[in-house]
């Protein structure tokens, strides 16, 4: 198996405070970094803007 390849991303300190309380707020959700979080909000956009896509027909 390859190793998987990782990239940074620079979010604006407020956005990032947010998702720290949200992940704080909210231990039920099983987040223990900022970082799975980002993954599954950006995993989860992508299934919505696809599934969207579907559903017009593009």
């Amino acid at each position: 198996m390859y190793p998987t390849k990782h990239t940074s991303v620079a979010l604006p300190e407020a956005l990032q405070q947010a998702a720290e309380d949200t992940i704080a707020a909210h231990p039920e959700l099983g987040y223990t970094a900022i970082a799975e979080f980002c993954k599954d909000a950006i995993r989860t956009k992508i299934l919505e803007m696809n599934n969207s896509s579907q559903q017009r027909g593009v």
